[in-house]
């Protein structure tokens, strides 16, 4: 190619193409001709090559100029042609130009044809332009017309020339009402005047304006909108119009609003959560703070909701919660705050404590009141309590965190008072949360650290004097409080859940150790003690497996110890357990027997194999008294039921006495022995010595 142009040239002379190319190259245009002389090769030329210009020689052997002409119009539309002629007619030169001839030049004046090419070429250039502007425009307007966005045009006097369909849909103004307004027409709602001066002068100074604004529709209803304008300047940089375009932005902020509700409220109950509980917290204590106003913090805990749960499942006691959470909203004032922690757990904010103590036990009482009233839940009555601290500010505390913290202490302080009251924090109940903490701290090392040890208590047969078994007793060798019995870690191992892995290190240590007392030839037994949250995991069989079969212990010498109160509330889950726990020759005991619920109908419906006398009971059993009777009672109870009997707290050869007469089956106490480490301990398969 000699050059950026390609022109065709229909000529049936070789002779005149190569004058025709010379004139081109001495005239300084750079072109690449390619000469046809058929039909047939200008439609492949056509076809085939990138053609800019066409070059038509009038009279071609075999090739007439109008069949030439209509084969390029049909081809190559809008290629420019130039008709080379020797002579030609006015009428004739007129019927070529309807034809689609751009222009004519005689062959004896070829100096004419470079600026014949290049006008044509520039023609070509401007048509496309023309074109390509007018396809921008109309697809401008579709953009303009069908946008969501509604767009507005005003003129350099701030008066609206133009609006789209989707202004008028947005705004409910008629484009008859619109056009030739001022832009305030928008209307800002709430905006006065000097909005729009500050608007305008932001726009002067850099060329556009967004922002976020409210407006009003026809109807008078008002909306959020975002508006962005910008200014339209010409070749001078004057403005001469300006461009707005208007988005009802009325769902993202409702989507907006929705999200940050639920990142905001519990999705259970919709009451505030603890991130919105901390916000409130914070502004109420701000205003009490400038207003010298006390405010009040109540942390409400339902008593023994797991049974509400394990009774009726899951949906249902969301159901009761859901009813609760209702209950204390109509208990408390709208001003006031009742938030869900998690679980059964509420807090109430008081913002305006002005009564005092006198005023919030008031509020306490309604709160207790609420809860203690029976839900109906799928035919089931169910009664509640509730267990609440409270936390008063200034006194209390003066930041959030630390009022929550301590009415959380003062709940607790309330569930150990028996549940179903309320306590006022104090500072003693601060230093014994303190202890807490430091000891649940040091418990979560403990069991990686070595320092739980297992004591061991004799069993002793009343008519025989052998010992028959053991119980394994928690103990723990805290490296700076020194040993530690179980009262004084267990509630903070059961709270937190580390009673769990505690309780299966307890069940393979004992189940090893009687293992070995086999070997030794020893063929006792070994009890011991399974909490509520042990009682309550989904794997305890499993661990109850594991725990015999590692050491090939069979089940029939492994004892565990429940207290009455997790088998009052007879469930499916409950009986099968036990059921399988039998299945593997497990020994079950009811434990402090007598002394925690009225209703002995469970005996019957668990595989229960022993019952423990408490204490109390055995305390005076030796004199005639209401316990030895209590304890005739429960021994001839368990002959009834063949189960056998195990009275605790032995400590006096008379009560051991009375105890055989009775007919209690098995002994335990001080007398027999204290409990004490493996490696103090003295294996005793003849009778006791102390009977």
């Amino acid at each position: 190619m000699e050059g950026s142009l390609k022109i065709l040239v229909v000529e049936d002379s070789e002779a005149d193409f190569r004058l025709i190319s010379r004139n081109l190259r001495q005239h300084g245009l750079l072109a690449e001709c390619v000469r046809v002389a058929t039909l047939d090769d200008l439609s492949g030329a056509l076809a085939r090559d990138q053609i800019d210009l066409v070059l038509v020689d009038y009279h071609v052997p075999g090739l007439e100029i109008h069949d030439s002409l209509a084969r390029i119009r049909e081809e190559a539309p809008g290629l420019p042609i130039i008709l080379m002629s020797g002579s030609i007619g006015e009428e004739a030169a007129v019927e070529l130009l309807k034809q689609g001839v751009w222009d004519f030049v005689l062959k004896d004046r070829l100096a004419r044809l470079v600026p014949s090419i290049q006008r044509s070429l520039r023609e070509v250039a401007e048509q496309r332009g023309r074109r390509e502007a007018e396809e921008q425009m109309r697809l401008a307007a579709v953009a303009f017309e069908n946008t969501l966005e509604g767009i507005m045009v005003a003129d350099a006097e701030h008066r609206i020339i133009s609006v789209n369909r989707a202004f008028t849909q947005i705004t409910g103004h008629d484009p008859a009402q619109t056009l030739g307004s001022d832009l305030s027409v928008l209307g800002a709602e709430g905006e006065d005047d000097d909005f729009y001066t500050k608007m305008w002068a932001w726009i002067a100074e850099h060329g556009n304006w967004h922002g976020e604004l409210w407006n009003r529709r026809q109807d008078g209803h008002t909306y959020p909108a975002w508006f962005n304008i910008a200014a339209v300047r010409n070749a001078t940089s004057a403005v001469t119009h300006y461009v707005g375009v208007l988005t009802d932005i009325s769902e993202r902020k409702a989507a907006q609003a929705r999200i940050e509700h639920m990142a905001q409220h519990d999705p259970l109950t919709d009451l505030p959560n603890r991130m919105l509980l901390a916000d409130r917290m914070h502004q109420a204590i701000a205003h009490a703070q400038r207003s010298y106003r006390r405010i009040a913090v109540l942390f409400v805990d339902l008593d023994h909701f797991k049974h509400v749960n394990d009774l009726l499942g899951h949906a249902n006691g969301d159901r009761v919660l859901i009813e609760v959470a209702r209950r204390l909203v109509a208990s408390v004032r709208a001003s006031d705050t009742v938030a869900r922690l998690s679980g059964d757990e509420f807090v109430v904010l008081l913002h305006d404590a002005g009564g005092g103590v006198e005023g919030t036990v008031r509020v306490v009482a309604g709160v207790t009141k609420s809860i203690a009233e029976p839900i109906q839940v799928e035919g089931h009555k169910i009664r509640l309590s509730a267990s609440i601290g409270v936390s008063l500010f200034p006194k209390d505390g003066s930041t959030a965190s630390v009022l929550l913290s301590n009415a959380d202490h003062a709940m607790y302080h309330a569930k150990s008072a028996g549940r179903s009251t309320y306590r006022f924090f104090s500072p003693e109940m601060d230093a014994k949360a303190r202890e807490r903490v430091s000891i649940e701290a040091d418990l979560r090392e403990a069991l990686p650290r070595r320092q739980l040890r297992l004591f061991y208590q004799p069993l002793v047969d009343s008519h025989t004097a052998e010992v028959v078994g053991y119980e394994g007793l928690l103990r723990w060798e805290h490296p700076e409080r020194g040993l530690l019995c179980p009262g004084e870690f267990l509630g903070v191992a059961e709270e937190t859940g580390l009673i769990v892995p505690i309780g299966e290190w307890v069940m393979k240590q004992a189940c090893a150790q009687c293992s070995r007392w086999h070997a030794q030839g020893f063929r006792g037994s070994v009890a011991v003690n399974l909490s509520a949250r042990q009682f309550g995991q989904e794997n305890l069989l499993e661990a109850v497996k594991e725990s015999l079969q590692r050491v090939e212990l069979p089940g029939t010498f492994l004892e565990l110890e429940l207290t009455e109160s997790l088998l009052v509330e007879p469930t499916e889950a409950t009986m099968r357990l036990l059921h399988d726990l039998r299945a593997l020759g497990v020994r079950i005991a009811v434990d402090d027997f007598g002394t925690g619920y009225s209703s002995l109908s469970y005996l019957k419906r668990y595989p229960i194999t022993t019952l423990k006398i408490a204490q109390p009971f055995v305390e005076e059993v030796a004199v005639e008294s209401g316990d030895r009777a209590i304890v005739q009672a429960i021994v001839s109870l368990a002959r009834a039921m063949s189960l056998r009997t195990v009275a605790e707290g032995v400590e006096q050869a008379s009560q051991v006495q009375a105890l055989r007469e009775i007919g209690a089956d098995l002994l335990q106490g001080y007398y027999f022995g204290q409990p004490a480490p493996i490696s103090e301990l003295q294996l005793i398969a003849e009778p006791h010595q102390a009977i």
